[in-house]
């Protein structure tokens, strides 16, 4: 089997670049790799700000993404949101490279981010230390120049997510015209429903097709800890509604049309929302205030219990 092409998908991050991997590379002498290493944290950071040659970038792409490395007799590649920040190093690296761009409805998106605490100020110990270098890299508007640095710091989590998905959509989509990229827009929400046009573009046949499954989702929880989930764009609150409608409104016009809110919403739909984050604020401080409590009670728990069920939690674990 000769090899035929590589491919990157581009996206924004909680928006389908694994479940596309995944589905990718279960298609025979495919293989598309979600987040090779090195993933990129630093080095796109470094290129993005101008610290980074290109040729050091190009270098660095060449030697841990072609197929060599790779495996992929028909199409080999990788599915990587850092890929959107060194696209002109990466098309220098492999020139007639094709590009699948996945995005995701911003709204979804955005609650996907801000469930994950990305861009919060305690980030760093509100999720696991694996973590770290993605926390300490993440792409700033300052950094890029779309703001300044005093009223980047005035932004709160939220609208920082926002602007991040209006940044890098924006930043794949001119891009690949200005370097003329072969790409292929397809919206997350509709992959099944285009599977066979991607197809098309990627030149497999309708007998390699495999069934789109979703991957990486956002943890769900039992109905007892309904607050422990992330809060549905629909209980956003009116100023959560302005901030997503200033920085992602140009953007989702292009792609989703009619993704407007309705400002007629009815007056009971309002109160229900509020008492939605109401309870939900009202539960999360309350976990964080009694955390210490319930971890000393766990510890002299653990300690009086036999050593039987000490061997089975910690085995569990």
């Amino acid at each position: 089997m000769q090899f035929k092409q590589y491919l990157f998908v581009l996206g924004t991050g909680r928006s389908g670049t694994t479940t596309c991997a995944n589905m990718l590379s279960s298609i025979r002498g495919c293989s598309i790799t979600h987040q090779m290493k090195p993933t990129l944290l630093r080095e796109a950071t470094s290129y993005v700000v101008g610290t980074m040659p290109q040729n050091e970038m190009v270098s660095l792409l060449r030697e841990t993404r072609g197929c060599v490395q790779r495996g992929g007799e028909r199409i080999s590649g990788e599915s990587n949101q850092r890929l959107a920040f060194v696209l002109p190093a990466l098309a220098e690296a492999f020139p007639g490279a094709k590009y699948l761009w996945v995005i995701r409805d911003g709204r979804d998106a955005v609650t996907s981010m801000h469930h994950r605490y990305w861009y919060h100020p305690n980030e760093a110990q509100l999720r696991h230390q694996e973590l770290s270098e993605w926390i300490t890299n993440r792409i700033r508007a300052d950094q890029v120049g779309q703001m300044s640095t005093s009223k980047w710091e005035k932004l709160d989590s939220f609208a920082r997510c926002c602007w991040y998905w209006a940044y890098t959509n924006t930043l794949i989509a001119q891009t690949s015209k200005k370097l003329n990229l072969e790409t292929r827009c397809v919206q997350l929400e509709n992959l099944q429903r285009d599977w066979h046009s991607i197809a098309q573009f990627l030149e497999l046949k309708e007998e390699d097709l495999a069934e789109v499954s979703h991957s990486n989702r956002s943890s769900s929880t039992d109905r007892g800890a309904w607050w422990k989930n992330p809060t549905p764009w629909r209980h956003w609150s009116p100023a959560q509604h302005r901030v997503f409608s200033h920085y992602c409104g140009d953007v989702m016009n292009k792609h989703y049309p009619n993704w407007g809110f309705d400002p007629r919403a009815s007056l009971l739909a309002s109160v229900a929302s509020f008492a939605y984050r109401s309870a939900k604020s009202v539960c999360l401080t309350t976990a964080d205030v009694s955390r210490p409590l319930r971890i000393r009670i766990s510890a002299m728990s653990m300690i009086q219990a036999p050593s039987t069920v000490r061997d089975e939690v910690t085995r569990r674990a």
